[in-house]
C-alpha cells in the first residue's frame, strides 16, 4: 500500500467492534471484585462470576469443615484451605470467563453476526 491509498473502511465491521466493545464492558468481571467477595463469604465470587453450582459447593465444604472444627476441635487446617482455594478460584474464574467472552464476541465480529 503506498501513501496515497487509504484502506477500506468497513461501517459495518465498525459497527460491531463497537457493539462487542459495549457487551464485554457490560459483562466483564472484575478478578479483585470475585476475590474480595470470596474473602468475605466463601462461594460469594463464584456466584459473582456466574459459578452457582461451583459456588454453592465450595461454600458447603467450607461449612462442613467449620461445623467439624467447632464440633469436634478439628485443626484449622482443614477448613481453611477452602477459602483461600475459593478466593483464587474465583479470581481466575472471573478471568476465565472474561477470556471466553471475548472469545464468542471476537469470533462474532469476524463473522460479521451481529450480538443478541
Amino acid at each position: 500500500m503506498n501513501a496515497q491509498e487509504k484502506p477500506t473502511v468497513d461501517p459495518l465491521r465498525d459497527a460491531l467492534y463497537r457493539d462487542a466493545h459495549a457487551q464485554f464492558l457490560a459483562h466483564q468481571r472484575q478478578p479483585g471484585i470475585a476475590l474480595m467477595l470470596s474473602l468475605v463469604a466463601t462461594g460469594a465470587g463464584q456466584f459473582y462470576n456466574g459459578e452457582r453450582l461451583r459456588g454453592l459447593l465450595l461454600a458447603a465444604l467450607y461449612l462442613v469443615g467449620a461445623v467439624a472444627t467447632v464440633q469436634y476441635g478439628w485443626p484449622l487446617f482443614l477448613w481453611i484451605p477452602f477459602w483461600i482455594w475459593g478466593m483464587e478460584d474465583a479470581r481466575r474464574g472471573a478471568r476465565r470467563g472474561n477470556r471466553a467472552l471475548l472469545d464468542r464476541l471476537a469470533a462474532d465480529v469476524a463473522t460479521h453476526q451481529p450480538h443478541a
